[in-house]
């Protein structure tokens, strides 16, 4: 299983992470392929090497990806950039996840625009008003 960790790169981070979470869970999410992978995260927890593959195969390049975005965008002043990356990417993919993994649904593209809209909202830098 391949997913595309490319990002778009609009300037509209709020796009760009609804475009890319849809992608990958659009992947990882499917009916040929979920249960799989859903499997392998749960072997995953009882199994340090698995997990080491798991990340290394299909995990890193995907977190590898969005902090590339989210350094982008807390340049650009969309994210706050005392925020560590790895924590934003907890804070917009790990809905999905939970939804998928722990509710049994996947998350169509209403629900992770809900996910990354609600996510940016306290990921925004604070309005100074000057």
């Amino acid at each position: 299983m391949t997913v595309d960790a490319s990002f778009p790169e609009t300037g509209d981070v709020a796009a760009d992470f609804k475009t890319q979470i849809l992608a990958a869970t659009s992947t990882v999410f499917r009916p040929d392929t979920g249960p799989h992978y859903a499997a392998l995260i749960g072997e995953a927890q009882q199994d340090p090497e698995l997990a080491r593959a798991l990340w290394d195969r299909l995990i890193s390049h995907l977190t590898s990806a969005a902090t590339e975005r989210i350094q982008s965008a807390k340049r650009r002043g969309q994210i706050r950039p005392e925020l560590a990356p790895d924590l934003v990417i907890e804070l917009l993919y790990g809905p999905a996840y939970y939804h998928w993994l722990i509710r049994q649904r996947t998350a169509d593209a209403d629900h992770i625009s809900i996910i990354v809209d609600a996510a940016l909202a306290g990921l925004a830098p604070p309005n100074t008003g000057s």
